[in-house]
């Protein structure tokens, strides 16, 4: 007589014990995911503003009469000093940019740390990954 394997003994126990540090890196992988995406909108933005900020340099030698924006407000300058303004709002945004793209280094490189070490525990019981974007 041919004895059948019983479903309970060929299937894995998929049940796992989820610790109090386990549960911190999932919160942490939560909370750093979210940042990442910010990072990665505001990166976006600086790069935006960047290529507005160079084709305004571009103009100021077409131009005579300039206004540049102070808050809400419209200041005529001369060329010489738009030229001034701009470029000391480039190296701003430069060096915002430098620092997003460094913080976003830093994030991604915990991010894929903790998917290692969550995703070696509990394998394809937990899913890390984001949906569509």
């Amino acid at each position: 007589m041919k004895k059948q394997a019983s479903p309970s003994s060929t299937q894995e126990d998929n049940t796992y014990q989820v610790t109090w540090e386990d549960q911190k890196k999932i919160n942490t992988f939560s909370r750093i995911i979210i940042r990442f995406n910010e990072l990665e909108k505001e990166i976006s933005d600086l790069k935006e503003e960047m290529n507005k900020l160079n084709d305004a340099s571009d103009e100021i030698f077409i131009s005579d009469n300039i206004s540049y924006v102070v808050g809400e407000l419209f200041v005529e300058v001369t060329s010489d000093q738009a030229e001034k303004l701009l470029e000391a709002r480039k190296e701003q945004v430069k060096r915002d940019l430098k620092e997003k793209q460094r913080e976003h280094k830093e994030i991604e490189t915990k991010m894929k740390e903790l998917k290692a070490n969550l995703y070696a525990k509990f394998g394809s019981n937990i899913n890390l990954e984001e949906k569509d974007k």
